[in-house]
């Protein structure tokens, strides 16, 4: 069998999602290809570097109360890529982002900065619609299954609505959030490492980044990063980056009684950052057809549960692909 004919699923989406049904299938000897817009893994598990500044922009922690995801902890944690932040609070080590490489481990069939556009169906398989990238997807084209493992808006632009099995991706709803990174020469006044604000105020909230274990720590520098609320981030949700940026340093500025000048300060938006209503299944599946789609729309807005749907939709591929 050729090379082409060997990569049997493709999967969409490099989140925890996605990564856990990606390294399932290859761990069972199952050719897959794992594809991705951006150029990082572990979806919003994300860090941002400028310079000597580091920031976990995304996700600030995760708990882990399940099985399956207790025993993937415990297993990073004795390897040094997770540690316990606070109380039942896990970071991983030495930024957020290591979680992607740490599950992904070396694996060749990865693509990054890829858009996926849409799939189709042809007689010959499963076929993606990558921008401009289509004939450097190894099995494009032949595919028997395809995994759509990104926010359920993004998954609903690639499948479409010709599969009556994705009907609840409708269902799915997220909230935006807008995230400022800053770096400010006296450490601000917080009654914790990370703090939350009540509801109604512009900021959801703050955390202070160097307090994470395996974080470095600048010389007179300290850093922080904050979420606004899921209003303010919708209320601005197209407004100019910088506008943003300076209005939440503002915003921080009065209520932490900041006085000086960041040395260093920056905004994200995260369009698609917390699924404010799941659609309550571990994960959507039409076998007859071999199309899959898994997330947090799934089961809830925490990692731990974007992983659980990325491994109950593995279960369901490993009983129709894997080896008999």
């Amino acid at each position: 069998m050729s090379k082409t004919k060997d990569v049997v699923v493709a999967v969409l989406g490099a989140g925890i999602s996605g990564l856990r049904v990606y390294t399932r299938l290859r761990q069972a000897g199952i050719g897959a290809v794992l594809i991705d817009k951006s150029r990082g893994l572990g979806g919003r598990m994300a860090t941002r570097r400028v310079g000597h500044f580091q920031f976990d922009h995304g996700a600030q922690f995760f708990t882990a109360r399940t099985a399956t995801f207790s025993a993937l902890v415990e297993d990073l944690e004795a390897n040094g890529l997770c540690a316990l932040w606070q109380a039942d609070r896990y970071v991983a080590t030495p930024h957020m982002s290591a979680i992607g490489s740490s599950l992904l481990g070396r694996e060749p069939n990865l693509h990054l900065n890829k858009m996926v556009k849409g799939i189709r169906r042809e007689e010959s398989g499963w076929a993606l619609e990558v921008d401009g990238a289509e004939s450097e997807i190894p099995g494009n084209g032949f595919f028997k299954g395809v995994v759509v493992a990104v926010p359920a808006p993004q998954a609903l632009g690639i499948i479409g609505t010709k599969y009556s099995a994705f009907e609840k991706l409708k269902d799915a709803d997220y909230a935006p959030c807008w995230t400022l990174m800053f770096a400010v020469e006296m450490p601000l006044k917080l009654d914790d490492v990370f703090v939350e604000f009540p509801n109604g105020h512009a900021l959801r909230s703050i955390s202070f980044n160097a307090s994470k274990p395996g974080r470095p720590a600048l010389k007179d520098l300290h850093t922080y990063v904050v979420h606004a609320s899921a209003k303010w981030s919708q209320t601005h949700l197209e407004t100019d980056k910088k506008i943003v940026q300076d209005m939440l340093i503002r915003e921080v500025a009065k209520t932490l009684n900041l006085s000086t000048t960041p040395a260093f300060v920056s905004a994200h938006r995260w369009r698609y950052a917390e699924v404010i209503r799941a659609v309550n299944v571990p994960c959507l599946w039409d076998s007859d057809i071999g199309l899959g789609a898994c997330g947090d729309w799934c089961l809830g807005p925490r990692v731990e549960l974007a992983f659980e749907s990325g491994e109950a939709l593995a279960t369901r591929l490993l009983n129709k692909y894997g080896r008999r």
